[in-house]
């Protein structure tokens, strides 16, 4: 066993890959995998990855047809061995020794999950954090997960993108937790894991740069985005509605309706636009 294993699913992101995985050839933790799941490339990225594995045993390729971020994800997580596990999308990166602060603060205090920070990167050199805390004193301790949920969401600053987190591979396989294999998986991931651990501590810590460009998933036409919004909103609910029963627990539905709400708006715009294409 390792101590991290890195899951980074690539699918034809050769503009952006070596930046990627140089970013995690230069992590000072020794003890770490680099679980790169080739989601059938077509382009340059296959010789990239081929590269970095042959320059550095670290890295561990596995191949298959395409088959989408969420079975990608998986795939990784089956293989992985550490006893940590970090989700990285290949056109991003993270800064030098970002694991290494993120598993001496995992190590301290014993977490389920440890949750850190992003700042996007925009073509245009702009550089923004949308998820900045508004009261810090969610750094002060370690929190069971569903309290760190309300305090996020009362903040409007709870981030659901999967490579914020550091979480220990014990609690996922326990769990028996996996990726719907569908578009904005981790809108679904998120708020179930984070709900569901029992020790989680946030860290003011900006480890990880999230390009903004349009070739993405998440700027993507994709139809079928809108039916797998429609998906991850019905999985919500029901979670919501098995997991939180009791009276006390209104303020936990309360924030998960609010998060619907945002999940259904954000699926109806992406319907209009789909309209407004089809007219044209």
């Amino acid at each position: 066993m390792c101590i991290v294993s890195v899951i980074v699913p690539v699918y034809n992101t050769e503009a952006y890959l070596s930046v990627c995985l140089q970013s995690l050839m230069g992590q000072t933790l020794c003890d770490m995998e680099f679980i790169i799941v080739d989601d059938g490339s077509t382009d340059g990225s296959v010789e990239i990855m081929d590269d970095f594995a042959h320059r550095d045993t670290r890295f561990k390729i596995i191949r298959q047809a395409n088959q989408g971020l969420g079975n990608a994800r998986n795939v990784g997580l089956k293989m992985a061995c550490g006893k940590y596990v970090a989700f990285v999308d290949s056109d991003d990166w993270v800064i030098y020794k970002a694991y290494e602060r993120l598993v001496s603060e995992a190590e301290k205090y014993q977490t389920d999950i440890l949750m850190a920070d992003l700042v996007y990167l925009y073509e245009n050199g702009k550089k923004i954090n949308p998820f900045k805390r508004k009261d810090e004193t969610v750094f002060q301790e370690v929190l069971v997960g569903r309290e760190c949920f309300l305090e996020l969401s009362r903040q409007h600053v709870f981030n659901p993108m999967v490579v914020v987190y550091l979480y220990r591979r014990e609690f996922i396989d326990q769990h028996h937790f996996h990726f719907a294999p569908v578009f904005h998986e981790d809108a679904l991931w998120s708020p179930v894991l984070v709900c569901s651990a029992l020790r989680m501590k946030v860290i003011d810590f900006n480890f990880y740069g999230y390009r903004q460009h349009n070739d993405s998933i998440t700027h993507s036409k994709n139809p079928a985005r809108y039916n797998s919004l429609l998906y991850v909103a019905d999985k919500l609910y029901e979670y919501m509605q098995q997991n939180f029963t009791e009276d006390k627990d209104w303020e936990l539905r309360y924030w998960f309706y609010d998060h619907l709400v945002w999940i259904y708006r954000f699926a109806q715009s992406l319907y209009n636009c789909e309209k407004t294409n089809l007219k044209k």
